[in-house]
């Protein structure tokens, strides 16, 4: 009876050990990948067809970062823009098509955002603009003849 006991007692401090190394590695590789630089970058639209869009990053890194955009997902040709630490920046003049950002620090790099560029066509920015043009004629035509009116009546 001795030896079993004992047996199990020694499976049971193994078996703790192992547990332990084991629970022990678990909580380094969590806690280590949370204690890492953290880089999120967000976008307000992932359509523009205004000519304009916003990208806000966050990041708890203290190395410099660095704006990559690119218009393939594979960043062989990157314009490079300097950043804050934490921000936010209008990006404007693109030309029609798909564009792939990400910010990067010394150590990190944030997930990749893709945005499309699809501006109005002209025909439906003529159109806007003729709607705006005889809207302002008929506001200024009423006015003017208002005015008359109220000149005659005067008279």
């Amino acid at each position: 009876m001795r030896k079993k006991e004992g047996a199990v007692i020694y499976v049971l401090q193994h078996l703790q050990t192992r547990a332990f190394k084991f629970i022990w590695l678990v909580f380094l590789l969590t806690t280590s990948q949370s204690c890492l630089a953290e880089i999120l970058l967000n976008t307000d639209s992932e359509l523009s067809t205004e000519g304009y869009f916003v990208l806000s990053w966050q990041s708890n890194a203290d190395a410099p970062l660095t704006l990559q955009q690119a218009s393939s997902a594979n960043f062989l040709r990157v314009k490079t823009t300097s950043l804050p630490v934490n921000g936010a920046i209008t990006i404007t003049g693109l030309e029609n098509g798909n564009y792939f950002f990400r910010v990067i620090s010394a150590t990190e790099q944030s997930q990749v955002v893709q945005i499309q560029v699809r501006h109005h066509s002209l025909l439906r920015a003529f159109s806007f603009f003729g709607l705006g043009l005889m809207l302002f004629t008929i506001l200024v035509l009423t006015i003017y003849l208002g005015w008359r009116r109220e000149s005659e009546k005067h008279d």
